[in-house]
């Protein structure tokens, strides 16, 4: 793994280190005018970092060390990327620098960003992979992460081969030792037939105006009005009762813990209006694209507008098992190249489904580094902005 010339390996406890601002993975808390922003961030290896933002756009990291009888002190580079300030443990290293474990877990400023910190959270929540192929059921993998110490909420994802999992704060030092090891030979490995962990990242929705100016009305005139078509909805519910969606939905289903697919959050509901209203509210004024459509909804996110990545990708799992061949993704998370946990599956299953998937591009643009997963994978169809103009919106 490229270590940065600006980072630091040092051995000290405690530790501090200052950065250069880096560009957050995640919407960060703004600090009150005039005081440090300050976070404790518990990681994965039990570490605390004590994570400070000044005014002035500085980062200081300074790292409490997880003491444990097996555990040799450990060293940690403190390391400030385009991503964010990246602390890392010495003895997780090896596990990042061989693919084992996503570099995110160790990012304090996306933590942070998604409200991981210890006063936000009391669980790291992670998504645990077994293997690069798909084959295990829902109910094989449930069982697989049953075996893991000092987790909760269990996420099967099938198509990625996985789960997400919520892994204990007080209890990273039990699930460190279970997860890590080496061969004989001296090679890093994950124990449990684990081939990878990552970061399951904070999702938002993602929509801004729409408009006309996609041509709707002269498709209508031929006939293209969306009947005898379903999209997939995954997204913040929606709200049946809406006389524009009367009837719409064929089949629904709550991944994001409230229980229903109730929409209580909105956004889901004008992305389904935008997609297939039939205008009824407005006497056909405001008219969805293809208003003859049926819906599959899948709610995912919870009256905040945000949910974990695990539920995205179940979500995703189960409308694709419902047969949908069309996808609205109007969500986003981190920027990534696509090779992250959401815009793989993204990939695989248009691959093995043939279904498309019309996915938000992010709204942190223009400029490089700014289309969001899972607008990332190659295979989505990724969707920016334009305003009244016709021109790139300022934020796409």
């Amino acid at each position: 793994m490229a270590i940065l010339a600006a980072s630091a390996l040092v051995a000290l406890s405690p530790l501090q280190v200052t950065a250069n601002a880096a560009t957050a993975a995640g919407p960060e808390p703004a600090p009150v005018a005039g005081q440090p922003d300050v976070h404790r961030v518990t990681l994965l290896t039990g570490d605390v970092v004590t994570y400070e933002r000044d005014g002035a756009g500085h980062d200081t990291a300074q790292v409490e060390p997880a003491v444990r009888p097996d555990r040799p002190a450990p060293a940690f580079q403190i390391t400030s990327t385009a991503d964010g300030l990246m602390v890392y443990p010495s003895d997780a290293l090896p596990f990042i620098g061989k693919g084992l474990l996503g570099p995110e877990l160790f990012n304090v400023t996306t933590l942070v960003g998604d409200r991981r910190d210890d006063a936000a959270s009391t669980t790291i929540p992670v998504i645990v992979r077994y293997g690069d192929r798909a084959g295990l059921s829902a109910q094989s993998l449930d069982a697989k992460a049953k075996t893991l110490p000092q987790t909760q909420r269990l996420t099967p994802l099938v198509t990625a081969n996985g789960v997400g999992v919520q892994v204990k704060k007080a209890g990273t030092g039990d699930f460190w030792r279970s997860l890590v090891a080496f061969d004989p030979g001296g090679k890093p490995v994950l124990n449990q037939g684990i081939s990878q962990v990552r970061l399951d990242r904070k999702v938002r929705v993602a929509l801004d105006k729409s408009t006309a100016q996609v041509g709707a009305p002269s498709a209508w005139k031929s006939g293209w009005t969306g009947k005898g078509s379903t999209v997939a909805v995954v997204d913040t519910g929606i709200d049946e009762k809406h006389p524009d969606l009367a009837g719409k939905t064929t089949v629904s289903a709550d991944f994001s813990g409230e229980g229903d697919a109730v929409d209580r959050h909105g956004h889901g509901t004008h992305v389904a209006s935008i997609i297939a209203g039939t205008g009824a509210a407005s006497g056909g004024r405001y008219k969805g694209v293809a208003p003859d459509a049926k819906l599959v909804v899948a709610k995912v996110f919870d009256a905040s507008g945000e949910g974990d990545t695990a539920q995205v990708m179940a979500g995703i799992d189960w409308v694709v098992a419902q047969g949908a061949k069309i996808v609205n993704l109007s969500l986003g998370a981190g920027v990534t190249d696509g090779a992250d946990p959401l815009s793989e599956q993204i990939d695989t299953l248009s691959a093995k489904s043939g279904a498309l998937f019309v996915v938000a591009s992010g709204n942190s643009g223009p400029g490089d580094r700014t289309v969001t997963t899972p607008g990332a994978a190659t295979s989505a169809l990724t969707v920016g902005a334009v305003d009244r103009d016709n021109k790139i919106a300022w934020f796409s």
